[in-house]
């Protein structure tokens, strides 16, 4: 990572959220790729924790400044960790990619539109119709 790294971000710290998801993996890897350190918040499940520290593991591998640290950011209590986390690389935030969403478990709905669940997929039906009128 460290031989590719533009220098748009060097010196700079980056926060980006629910980092065990797939996009925010690829922000976090292009973010590094940049040079920034990264803090990598996940949610703290089995599953998330193994994710971040996988994500984690490998941009420190290629050179980068990364530490995964759970968090829930609905929780008051364990936003101090994550600050205490940040402290540690930078003294201040120099980009937040927040990438936490709610997770609905659409499968178990009959209807997905009873939750407007629906929307989401007439949105990406009409920026697929506008992007292939280009």
């Amino acid at each position: 990572l460290a031989s590719t790294m533009a220098a748009r971000f060097l010196r700079r710290l980056a926060v980006v959220t629910d980092a065990d998801s797939a996009m925010a993996g690829a922000v976090a890897v292009r973010l590094a790729n940049e040079g920034a350190s990264l803090v990598l918040q996940h949610r703290g499940d089995a599953h998330a924790v193994e994710r971040a520290r996988a994500l984690a593991s490998h941009l420190v591998g290629g050179g980068c400044n990364a530490l995964a640290i759970a968090a829930d950011l609905r929780d008051p209590c364990t936003l101090g960790l994550l600050s205490r986390a940040i402290s540690t690389l930078g003294p201040r935030v120099d980009a937040l990619v927040h990438t936490a969403t709610a997770r609905v478990d659409t499968r178990s709905l009959d209807d997905g539109a009873a939750l407007g669940c629906g929307a989401l997929g007439d949105v990406r039906a009409s920026l697929a119709r506008e992007s292939t009128s280009l």
